[in-house]
């Protein structure tokens, strides 16, 4: 093989290899829907719910849920479709207790989405994640 040749082959990998390597630089994609656990939020297995609470969708994978004035954060490891468009129903609950890992909430594309986990946290962490996710 000549060396014109050689060069060539040597040019086109160095021009391959560089290519590649900017690839690498590339930062992350954000990823969609992230899940935002506060700092002092604690896990609890359920949350007592009555007629009438306040939801309030934060995307698609996370909801507060007020049981009195006490806010709870349900999470859902999968997004759920609609979650944003509308006050989610409730389903399978258990009397008037909303269960993690149990129970599921249905909106208004007729998809249930059941709660892989709950916590309850602070008034000020609902803000604090709504800022969060602007970011």
């Amino acid at each position: 093989m000549g060396t014109i040749a050689r060069r060539s082959r040597l040019a086109s990998w160095l021009a391959s290899a560089l290519v590649a390597g900017c690839a690498g630089n590339q930062p992350a994609p954000q990823l969609v829907d992230p899940i935002i656990i506060p700092e002092l939020a604690a896990e609890v297995d359920h949350v007592a719910i009555f007629n009438g609470e306040d939801w309030a969708s934060l995307n698609r994978r996370m909801v507060v849920v007020y049981s009195g004035r006490k806010p709870y954060l349900l999470v859902f490891d999968n997004q759920c479709p609609g979650l944003m468009s509308t006050r989610p129903l409730l389903v399978q609950t258990t009397g008037s207790t909303l269960y993690a890992r149990f129970d599921s909430i249905i909106t208004d594309h007729g998809v249930p989405c059941r709660i892989d986990r709950i916590y309850a946290i602070l008034r000020e962490d609902v803000q604090a994640i709504r800022d969060a996710l602007k970011r």
